[in-house]
Protein backbone atom coordinates (compact mmCIF):
# COMPACT_ATOMS: atom_id res chain seq x y z
CA UNK A 1 0.00 0.00 0.00
CA UNK A 2 2.70 2.54 1.16
CA UNK A 3 4.71 1.79 -2.18
CA UNK A 4 1.68 2.22 -4.22
CA UNK A 5 1.01 5.87 -2.77
CA UNK A 6 5.02 6.93 -2.97
CA UNK A 7 4.82 5.31 -6.59
CA UNK A 8 1.66 7.96 -7.20
CA UNK A 9 3.59 11.11 -5.73
CA UNK A 10 6.48 9.93 -7.57
CA UNK A 11 4.15 9.77 -10.98
CA UNK A 12 3.60 13.20 -10.14
CA UNK A 13 6.79 14.52 -9.47
CA UNK A 14 7.27 13.09 -13.09
CA UNK A 15 3.75 14.89 -14.78
CA UNK A 16 5.31 18.26 -13.24
CA UNK A 17 8.80 17.82 -14.32
CA UNK A 18 7.99 16.75 -18.16
CA UNK A 19 4.89 18.70 -18.84
CA UNK A 20 4.92 21.92 -16.40
CA UNK A 21 8.45 22.69 -16.17
CA UNK A 22 9.71 21.58 -19.52
CA UNK A 23 7.19 21.67 -21.82
CA UNK A 24 5.51 24.88 -20.10
CA UNK A 25 8.25 26.74 -18.55
CA UNK A 26 11.20 26.13 -20.83
CA UNK A 27 10.20 25.55 -23.99
CA UNK A 28 6.83 27.13 -23.93
CA UNK A 29 7.55 29.81 -21.99
CA UNK A 30 4.35 32.35 -21.99
CA UNK A 31 4.70 35.73 -20.44
CA UNK A 32 3.26 35.26 -17.50
CA UNK A 33 5.69 32.84 -15.89
CA UNK A 34 8.70 35.62 -16.69
CA UNK A 35 9.23 38.00 -13.88
CA UNK A 36 9.53 41.78 -14.97
CA UNK A 37 12.81 42.75 -15.88
CA UNK A 38 14.48 39.12 -16.28
CA UNK A 39 13.63 38.56 -19.90
CA UNK A 40 15.93 36.67 -21.85
CA UNK A 41 18.29 35.21 -18.85
CA UNK A 42 19.95 31.71 -18.99
CA UNK A 43 18.08 30.57 -16.17
CA UNK A 44 14.75 29.94 -17.89
CA UNK A 45 16.45 27.59 -20.65
CA UNK A 46 18.37 25.41 -17.90
CA UNK A 47 16.55 21.69 -18.25
CA UNK A 48 19.49 20.62 -15.49
CA UNK A 49 17.95 22.87 -12.70
CA UNK A 50 14.33 22.01 -13.02
CA UNK A 51 15.84 18.21 -12.83
CA UNK A 52 18.35 18.67 -9.89
CA UNK A 53 15.26 20.78 -8.19
CA UNK A 54 12.24 17.95 -8.85
CA UNK A 55 14.90 14.63 -8.47
CA UNK A 56 18.04 15.53 -7.12
CA UNK A 57 17.22 17.45 -4.31
CA UNK A 58 16.57 15.83 -1.02
CA UNK A 59 13.15 17.61 -0.25
CA UNK A 60 10.91 15.91 -2.64
CA UNK A 61 12.17 12.57 -1.40
CA UNK A 62 11.54 13.71 2.17
CA UNK A 63 8.13 14.59 1.64
CA UNK A 64 7.27 11.66 -0.71
CA UNK A 65 8.19 9.43 1.99
CA UNK A 66 6.80 11.18 4.49
CA UNK A 67 3.23 11.85 2.72
CA UNK A 68 3.13 8.46 1.31
CA UNK A 69 3.40 7.20 4.93
CA UNK A 70 0.40 9.26 6.30
CA UNK A 71 -1.84 8.27 3.08
CA UNK A 72 -0.63 5.18 3.27
CA UNK A 73 -2.13 4.97 7.09
CA UNK A 74 -5.23 6.50 6.62
CA UNK A 75 -6.03 4.57 3.47
CA UNK A 76 -5.32 1.60 5.75
CA UNK A 77 -7.11 2.52 8.49
CA UNK A 78 -10.22 3.66 6.14
CA UNK A 79 -9.88 0.29 4.48
CA UNK A 80 -9.65 -1.73 8.21
CA UNK A 81 -12.75 0.56 8.97
CA UNK A 82 -15.05 -0.51 5.70
CA UNK A 83 -14.26 -4.33 6.56
CA UNK A 84 -15.05 -4.13 10.21
CA UNK A 85 -18.32 -2.17 9.64
CA UNK A 86 -19.50 -4.90 6.59
CA UNK A 87 -19.16 -8.15 8.71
Amino acid sequence: MLLHVFLLFLLVNVWDLVVLDWLFFITIQPDLVVFPGTEGLAGYRDYWFHFRASFLHPAPWIAGVVLSLGAGTIAWWLGRRMWATSS
